[in-house]
């Protein structure tokens, strides 16, 4: 049985450290942006809205671009 392979998403998280926050941002994602105080809770976060923001982009695009006719 053959396993289907998940697509990469390519998330950056720097240290921001005027707002004393960790920021991700992703280009994969398109509208990710995030912040936290901690890694963990940044993972945390980030595990709710990366599937609703591919959702959300999905459901947007309806299926973008529009077939031929």
């Amino acid at each position: 049985m053959t396993r289907a392979s998940t697509p990469s998403i390519f998330v950056r998280a720097e240290w921001d450290s005027e707002a004393s926050v960790w920021v991700a941002v992703s280009d994969d994602v398109p509208g990710l942006v995030t912040e936290a105080e901690t890694p963990d809770e940044l993972e945390r976060k980030l595990g709710v809205m990366i599937p609703e923001l591919l959702e959300l982009n999905d459901a947007l695009m309806g299926g973008f671009p529009p077939k031929a006719r």
